[in-house]
C-alpha cells in the first residue's frame, strides 16, 4: 500500500494549526460606565479567569469615549488583589488620550478607542485575581468615557 500525498502533508499542516492557534490571552472584556460619566466612587472590577499556564500577563487598559471627553487624559488607580480583599499590588496610571497638540490618540467614528500598558503581573497556575480599577480625577465626575476594559494576554517567551 503506497502512502497517501494528501494524507503525508494533511499531518503537519494539523500540527502547525495546533500550535499557531495557542490561546494567549486570558481575558479581554470592557465595563460600562454610566451615560453621565464615571464617577469617582464607581469602582469597576474585572475578574480574571483561573490561570492554566503560569507566567508572566501583560495587562493592558483600555477606554471608549466620545470627541467630547473634555481632558487630555485621565489618573487611575489599579489594584490587584489576589486572594480576597487583600491588596497584592497598586498601580497609578496616567492614561493619556490626546498628544501633545490635544488631538486624540486613535481614530474613530461614534466612540474613541485606546489602550495602554498597565502592568506586568506574575500569576501562578491557579490564580484568580480580581483587578479593581477607578479614576483618582480632582472631578467627581469624568464626562465622555464609555466603557473601561482589561486586557491579560500571557508575555511569549522568545
Amino acid at each position: 500500500m503506497e502512502p497517501n500525498p494528501a494524507r503525508c502533508l494533511l499531518l503537519p499542516v494539523v500540527l502547525l494549526l495546533t500550535v499557531a492557534c495557542r490561546r494567549t490571552t486570558l481575558m479581554h472584556h470592557y465595563e460600562h460606565v454610566s451615560s453621565e460619566g464615571w464617577a469617582r466612587t464607581d469602582t469597576l472590577r474585572f475578574r480574571l479567569p483561573e490561570v492554566r499556564d503560569s507566567g508572566d500577563y501583560l495587562l493592558d487598559l483600555g477606554m471608549r469615549y466620545t470627541a467630547t471627553f473634555p481632558y487630555r487624559g485621565v489618573w487611575v488607580v489599579a489594584e490587584t488583589r489576589l486572594c480576597g480583599d487583600s491588596v497584592a499590588c497598586r498601580d497609578t496610571l496616567y492614561f493619556a488620550m490626546t498628544d501633545e497638540t490635544g488631538a486624540p490618540v486613535t481614530e474613530g467614528v461614534n466612540l474613541l478607542q485606546h489602550e495602554s500598558r498597565l502592568t506586568t503581573l506574575h500569576l501562578c497556575e491557579g490564580d484568580s485575581p480580581q483587578i479593581h480599577i477607578r479614576h483618582i480625577m480632582n472631578r467627581e465626575l469624568i464626562p465622555g468615557i464609555r466603557e473601561v476594559g482589561l486586557r491579560a494576554t500571557l508575555r511569549q517567551r522568545p
